[in-house]
Order: structure tokens, then sequence, then C-alpha cells
């Protein structure tokens, strides 16, 4: 059943793969990280905290978990602008719930709200998009 799908997906555009995927705004994903030592900095004594990329990483991954494991191996997405917000601390061994809502779709382009938590408190969040394109492995065109 599954490689029938891929097999309707395969002769699609982008945009013509989005829709057939069933991709609708105010989809839901979650993702559910645990801060690692390679994932932190240090920016004060004694004080080791997930770095900012880190955090956008996590966020661009949750994202990624919605999209690319029901996409036909041709296709793929790539983040292309984000507007990011690191509002709190988190640390490590800290579990970090990220939560993306697809808010968007246009085309090719699909944009996502993003909030990340730790400890029920919010510590980062994409103002109202991370917004991905949907590209065909083969070309370098957006």
């Amino acid at each position: 059943m599954l490689a029938s799908f891929f097999r309707q997906l395969s002769a699609a555009s982008p945009a013509e793969a989005i829709q057939k995927a069933g991709f609708h705004v105010g989809q839901i994903v979650n993702g559910l990280w645990t801060v690692k030592n390679d994932q932190t900095t240090q920016r004060f004594p004694e004080r080791v905290v997930l770095s900012t990329p880190s955090l956008l990483n996590m966020m661009e991954e949750t994202c990624e978990d919605m999209t690319d494991h029901v996409l036909n191996p041709e296709f793929s997405t790539v983040g292309f602008k984000v507007d990011m917000k690191h509002i709190a601390p988190s640390f490590l061994g800290d579990e970090v719930h990220v939560r993306a809502v697809l808010t968007g779709i246009d085309g090719k382009r699909m944009t996502y709200g993003i909030e990340a938590f730790t400890d029920g408190k919010i510590v980062g969040k994409c103002r109202y998009y991370s917004a991905r394109f949907l590209i065909q492995a083969t070309t370098s065109e957006l």
C-alpha cells in the first residue's frame, strides 16, 4: 500500500506532491528532545545552556518529521527563512518539547508556527513561521 502511495507522488511536481500527500493547514507535529552536551554552550560560569543553533535544529527537524517520511524519495524539504526568538534557557539534561503547526501552504512552500517549551515554560518560538520548500532532489532550484 505504501509503495502505491509513493508511485502516485512520483510523477507529481513539488506543489502537486504536497497536495497529494494530504498536508493541511492546522496539521500539528510534536518533537521531544533531551538537551545533550554537544547542543550546549557555556555563557556564564557554571551555567551550561542549550545553544540557539541547537534549538533551531530541534525546530527544523520537528518540521521535517511532519513531511519528509511521507514524501517520495525524489522529494525533500529545505528551509529558507526563519524568524526565531530564543527566549529562555534550557539546561543540560532538560527535555525540550517542540510543537510545530502548519500555518500555510503556497505552491511548494509550507509555513509553520513553532514553539519550544521546557517544563511547560516557553523557551523559544519562530514568530509565525519557519518556512520550508519542497524540492526535487535532482534540482538546485527553489
